[in-house]
């Protein structure tokens, strides 16, 4: 909803002041809350008014103690009830018009004129060039008296004044002004211009506000966008790292496999040396029966034959010991293969999971710089726009 527009009528007396407010509240309404002030009075401080609305005649001296953007000069005319109430009077007769300003009772006279009044004979009581004796004899012949309202209505200065000398039987015709057309339209024309006024600062206020919005957003967005660019940073070096480990994995799984096979080779080794050590034991047995056979002669030798058994049946225990050691190495590393197989396998998946978190975060990051760009963009035009804005409400002032 709009704010009302604050005024001050001001006019050199009370009457003629209250006579502006009255006028500028029937052309605005009830957009406006007015107070009337003598021009004497006037605050030094109008900072709290919107408008101050004189007759167009005081202007310039209104303008001593007021800024001109908030001054509205207006003529005040009788309105057309006035004109018809003297037009009523019977030809012939004379309209006695009440004024202190010989200028404005002139100007009173022609308008009579200029609606077509020319039967009434029109005399002026200009209290300022007359003595107080020559007003009251004057009103005492008066059987019509007309002037503006605020001057012979109840409470004037002529009935405060000079009540005593009118007739009992006159026909007091009093002229209530309000502001002319081209005032009515210039004050209309200023009302609109300050809700206008109003709108743009309303509206520059909240584009600022959204500006700062804006301008926040953007450095939230910089802060992702670097956040992002880090974190598609650490995904790669952990992909990176992940893909080292792999390929060490798959070395040694791959030398696992090589010592598999080569304890496989060491096996046949040890089972060709049992083999040939069963063969010396018994090459041994039978040189021992050789020796006792030939007797005396073949002592010497049956102890060598004892000892190449002794040899052979020490070759065959190391045999079996190398032998049992080699099925424990293979049950070893037959297990560590799986698990170095299934290892690979994790590694594998955790490189595709970190690969695509690294898509992902790269995805993010692009869209993040899009955003950004988008937000510099309405941040440039919102600039511009309050910008724009700000001119318009100084050109409307």
């Amino acid at each position: 909803m709009p704010k009302k527009i604050s005024f001050i009528g001001t006019a050199r007396g009370k009457f003629s002041a209250q006579e502006v407010h009255d006028a500028v509240v029937r052309v605005l309404g009830e957009n406006v809350v007015g107070h009337v002030c003598l021009t004497t009075e006037l605050p030094s401080n109008l900072d709290h008014v919107d408008l101050v609305v004189c007759v167009a005649t005081m202007k310039e001296k209104v303008a001593e103690r007021v800024p001109r953007e908030k001054i509205v000069g207006i003529d005040l005319v009788p309105t057309t009830d006035f004109f018809s109430r003297v037009a009523r009077i019977p030809e012939g007769e004379t309209a006695y018009l009440f004024s202190d300003s010989i200028n404005y009772a002139n100007w009173l006279i022609m308008r009579c004129k200029e609606n077509y009044i020319k039967h009434v004979n029109m005399e002026i009581i200009q209290t300022a060039a007359l003595s107080e004796r020559e007003v009251e004899e004057k009103l005492k012949d008066a059987k019509y008296i007309i002037g503006v309202e605020n001057t012979v209505g109840q409470n004037g200065v002529m009935q405060r004044k000079f009540g005593a000398y009118i007739r009992k039987d006159a026909v007091i015709i009093g002229a209530l002004r309000t502001a002319s057309l081209e005032s009515a339209c210039e004050l209309m024309q200023w009302a609109v211009s300050k809700e206008h006024r109003q709108m743009l600062e309303n509206f520059t206020d909240k584009m600022q506000h959204l500006y700062g919005n804006l301008s926040e957003i953007t450095d939230i967005s910089n802060h992702l966008k670097s956040a992002f660019r880090q974190e598609a940073e650490h995904f790669s070096k952990i992909n990176e790292d992940l893909g080292n480990e792999k390929e060490r994995l798959t070395t040694l799984k791959d030398l696992a496999q090589n010592l598999l096979v080569a304890t496989q080779n060491i096996g046949d080794v040890t089972g060709a040396i049992k083999h040939i050590s069963a063969q010396t034991n018994l090459l041994a047995l039978n040189a021992t029966i050789e020796a006792a056979r030939v007797g005396e002669q073949g002592r010497g030798f049956a102890v060598v034959a004892r000892e190449i058994g002794k040899l052979a049946d020490e070759s065959k225990t190391s045999t079996e010991k190398i032998h049992s050691s080699i099925q424990e190495v293979k049950g070893f590393v037959n297990k560590i293969a799986p698990t170095l197989e299934e290892l690979a396998q994790v590694i594998d998946y955790n490189q595709n999971v970190f690969m695509q978190a690294s898509n992902k975060s790269k995805e993010e990051e692009t869209s993040i710089v899009k955003i950004h760009s988008a937000l510099e963009a309405i941040n440039v035009m919102g600039s511009e726009l309050n910008k724009d804005m700000k001119a318009m409400a100084i050109n409307k002032a």
